[in-house]
């Protein structure tokens, strides 16, 4: 479950600023603080790839030398996605990392398509659908934005922020009552474990949504921060508990 959660909170950090200055204020350059939330993003992104790594190999042939580990991720569907999504958070890493070198900036549209295919791996990690590809999208731009918002609310437009809220958290939304659905066989029932955690996600969701239209107070947008993790939170808890 920590590990879930420590990979969106990571790829929120790397994407942050970029969802930020692409949808809310194109206006605005890169600063130094942007290459600390990549930065910290990356590496708490590759720490959680790792540990699900480890316990990957270990759940599927105990505990087994470096190479030996490496066949084994190879030979299963989730080892294989796993494997693919380490690679593209590598390869978003460094192609960062070659352009704040040679240009200043880590900015280039070209960089958004690894960095998309990232997210998209980490929400196929074991269900290879394109909903949860989509859901991973929609939480990491919303976790994202939040997370660049509470460092530049000097700069913020209300309108542009909205429309990436509504849309976001629309996709969160929807993807993710497609997805309970097919995990449980039809529409949530709210009596069971599952369900219950599933309605506190919604609410959090909800109550981060409606905190976060009021943009000129920054504690507010703190608040909704914080309501947005703990959605997180149970989003990872969801992955542990059987539907029924």
């Amino acid at each position: 479950m920590l590990s879930v959660s420590l990979s969106y909170l990571g790829l929120a950090l790397m994407t942050g600023h970029a969802t930020w200055r692409g949808a809310v204020n194109r206006n605005q350059s890169p600063g130094r603080e942007e290459g600390w939330f990549f930065g910290g993003g990356f590496l708490l992104a590759l720490a959680a790839a790792i540990i699900r790594a480890r316990q990957a190999t270990l759940s599927a042939a105990g505990d087994l030398s470096g190479e030996s580990l490496a066949l084994v991720m190879l030979e299963t569907p989730y080892g294989l996605m796993l494997a693919v999504h380490m690679a593209l958070l590598f390869t978003t890493g460094m192609g960062y990392l070659q352009l704040r070198i040679e240009t200043g900036t880590g900015q280039r549209p070209l960089l958004l398509i690894p960095a998309a295919a990232t997210v998209a791996t980490q929400g196929m990690l074991g269900h290879v659908s394109a909903a949860f590809a989509i859901h991973a999208l929609a939480v990491v731009a919303w976790l994202g934005a939040l997370l660049a918002l509470t460092a530049c609310m000097q700069s913020v437009q209300p309108r542009r922020f909205a429309l990436l809220a509504a849309g976001s958290v629309a996709l969160f939304v929807t993807t993710g009552a497609l997805i309970a659905r097919d995990h449980m066989g039809g529409w949530p029932i709210f009596d069971n474990p599952y369900g219950l955690i599933l309605l506190v996600k919604v609410l959090l969701v909800a109550g981060s949504l409606a905190i976060a239209t009021n943009v000129r107070s920054r504690f507010a947008v703190f608040t909704a921060l914080m309501l947005a993790i703990l959605a997180l939170l149970a989003t990872a808890a969801l992955s542990r508990i059987p539907p029924r």
